[in-house]
């Protein structure tokens, strides 16, 4: 697991107990997700770095047992290797929501951003889904 370089102690402990606490209410999960992201970034910076997301989505979807996310964090390092936007956290978590660990539903006209496509590409390539 990649380590996140915490900048408040406390802050991050309450985050850790608030994101466990909420883990089966998906309405807190999602505010705690995206004050993930803004808490998470450098400041000045529009995205987050890339070790700093993956630790932070491994973090945050240790409790939610999300089955791709060691897949989607080698996808990363393997063939992005960029910061993460807005934009691409946001819709991680409606993939996470909407389509199974299997892919059985998703669609490949869909509108998912072209990383999430190319995810699903990853996985069908490598024999994971």
């Amino acid at each position: 697991m990649i380590l996140v370089q915490l900048r408040d102690v406390p802050v991050m402990d309450g985050f850790i107990c608030l994101s466990h606490t909420c883990s089966l209410h998906a309405e807190k999960f999602h505010e705690i997700y995206n004050f993930a992201f803004a808490w998470a970034r450098e400041k000045g910076q529009k995205s987050l770095a890339l070790e700093t997301a993956i630790g932070m989505w491994q973090l945050l979807f240790a409790e939610r047992s999300w089955p791709l996310i060691d897949y989607w964090c080698q996808f990363l390092q393997v063939r992005h290797n960029k910061a993460i936007s807005r934009d691409t956290w946001a819709q991680l978590l409606e993939f996470v929501k909407t389509i199974d660990p299997q892919l059985t539903n998703y669609d490949e006209e869909g509108a998912w951003p072209y990383l999430i496509d190319e995810f699903v590409d990853y996985l069908k390539e490598n024999g994971l889904a």
